[in-house]
């Protein structure tokens, strides 16, 4: 099925996660992290002054959906346990050819260090990659922002470039990098770890740690028996 299609984007699912569409009884929980300035620091928008807003926006976000646009969509990650939605989950933009695909996201600070958003973000690179058949996922990300940096890095994306005053955030133009993950590099390194080992997505990114820019150097093997240790030792 074409990126062209209607109806081409369905909820997914992790260990952890559910990423569904959005709805309005959402309002509480994303207007939690979408209101802190924190988890709001490196996004181009200013946070959330009201609920208002926030009901504003997944009113946007739905009447996207219900015009069958497919170029975007934004998934809200809604954790198994205590049904709360901790996370926005983009794809921003699909190019023309539906073969290159801008992601983002923004998470409560909350949730953050416990492997959630590693999680969210392989799975949608996986959904992709391998429904969607696209070749190239990206991503933008400001210099200073080293969390979402080193989360990048963990599912194995690489840096390519800095564009100069490249964004528009907030107030003004700011620099920003780019960092990409090839069909090839995924399907070398993720797919066979996938349907191999059935790995979690939640353990999927500790060998990835250990290995940083030296992965690329191993074969599909070496990183097989990386991931099988850390899903016997989890």
């Amino acid at each position: 099925m074409s990126f062209f299609s209607p109806k081409i984007f369905r909820d997914l699912s992790t260990e952890r996660l559910v990423l569904r569409e959005p709805k309005l009884s959402d309002t509480e929980d994303v207007f939690e992290f979408c209101s802190d300035p924190a988890s709001c620091r490196y996004v181009d928008w200013h946070p959330h002054q009201s609920k208002w807003e926030t009901r504003d926006y997944i009113a946007y976000l739905k009447r996207h959906i219900a015009q069958g646009c497919n170029h975007s969509y934004t998934w809200f990650a809604q954790l198994k346990n205590e049904k709360k939605v901790i996370a926005t989950v983009s794809l921003v933009e699909l190019d023309s050819s539906g073969r290159i695909a801008t992601v983002g996201y923004t998470f409560s600070g909350k949730y953050q260090h416990k492997g959630l958003a590693t999680e969210a973000l392989l799975c949608l690179i996986h959904y992709l990659f391998e429904e969607r058949s696209v070749e190239r996922v990206q991503a933008k990300v400001l210099p200073e922002n080293l969390p979402s940096i080193r989360l990048l890095e963990r599912v194995g994306m690489k840096r390519e470039a800095l564009l100069r005053k490249g964004v528009f955030c907030k107030t003004t133009c700011v620099d920003v990098c780019i960092y990409s993950l090839l069909r090839t590099e995924f399907e070398k390194f993720y797919r066979d770890m996938f349907n191999e080992l059935k790995t979690p997505y939640s353990i999927l990114h500790t060998p990835l740690l250990k290995l940083k820019e030296d992965y690329s150097n191993l074969n599909k093997d070496q990183v097989i028996s990386l991931l099988d240790s850390a899903s016997k030792g989890s």
